[in-house]
């Protein structure tokens, strides 16, 4: 009971999610005071309500992993995607390997094993070109309620996966769940996946000429970029921008989005990026004669 109520509070505080905001609509105030005090186990709905609202999945409550298990568990996944970020499949299977040994020691903990088959179907279909075999573990593995980042992660990649297939509406289904469900996630330990799910949806929607859609989604991505103060996808979002303000006729801005993008694959030295962007603007400038 006294852990449940320092975990809570742990997420509260991490969060930055005062009391009175964390229970609206769940309990009252003092209950809340009382179960983060150890002093009172509540009913399994107001335990659920609360961990909606931070943003966790139930189960962490419960789990008895120790402080250095659990900073093991982080540091391997930390290394996987750092893996996958670079393609170094052969290192990621390793670590997969290592992490699996590591989970099977805890208690179980559901978010674990499906971090574990997000990463070997990343590898089933990066690495040994079985997409259909990556989509069935994916599909296997997805929990019917998304409670965590990595549900959400895993929808994503299985809209990759159709793209990859050339299943172009099923793609575009899994991206839009995947964004209307980030956007809505009330805290986000990984700041770039909001980034990489409305990314994928903008790419999809400009594959169907939909540039309106693409415009759209692109000036709230680099908001939330600006916000956020990350970098991550933006020389990629301005040149796609660039790119959607050509088709629709605005040059002007077609070429000012798309010298931007210039410049930021000129500074994170993105040679293939750069090449392209370059090609694409005098494009942008012979259309605009």
């Amino acid at each position: 009971m006294e852990i449940i109520g320092q975990k809570l509070r742990q997420y509260r505080e991490k969060r930055g999610i005062s009391r009175r905001r964390l229970v609206d609509g769940i309990c009252n105030e003092s209950t809340l005071y009382r179960i983060e005090g150890g002093k009172t186990l509540p009913s399994i709905f107001i335990l659920d309500g609360l961990c909606k609202k931070l943003g966790i999945p139930l189960s962490v409550l419960f789990d008895n992993e120790t402080v250095e298990q659990k900073q093991s568990i982080m540091h391997i996944k930390q290394k996987c995607r750092k893996h996958v970020y670079h393609k170094d499949y052969i290192s990621l299977k390793m670590e997969i390997k290592n992490l699996r040994n590591l989970v099977e020691k805890v208690v179980e903990n559901n978010d674990h094993w499906l971090f574990i088959n997000w990463h070997e179907a990343i590898l089933l279909h990066n690495k040994n070109n079985k997409p259909l075999l990556a989509k069935e573990l994916l599909l296997n593995a997805l929990p019917k309620r998304i409670e965590s980042e990595t549900a959400i992660s895993v929808i994503n990649v299985l809209g990759l996966i159709c793209v990859s297939l050339k299943k172009d509406n099923e793609a575009l289904t899994y991206f839009q769940q995947a964004f209307q469900t980030v956007r809505n996630f009330p805290y986000l330990d990984d700041e770039t996946l909001y980034a990489r799910i409305c990314y994928n949806l903008a790419s999809r929607y400009y594959y169907n000429e939909d540039y309106s859609q693409v415009i759209q989604l692109g000036k709230g991505l680099l908001t939330y970029l600006k916000n956020n103060s990350l970098f991550y996808l933006k020389g990629r979002t301005y040149h796609m921008l660039a790119k959607s303000f050509q088709r629709t006729g605005k040059y002007k801005l077609a070429e000012e989005n798309m010298k931007i993008a210039i410049s930021i694959f000129s500074i994170k030295e993105k040679e293939e990026y750069l090449t392209k962007a370059k090609k694409d603007l005098e494009d942008i400038r012979l259309s605009s004669i």
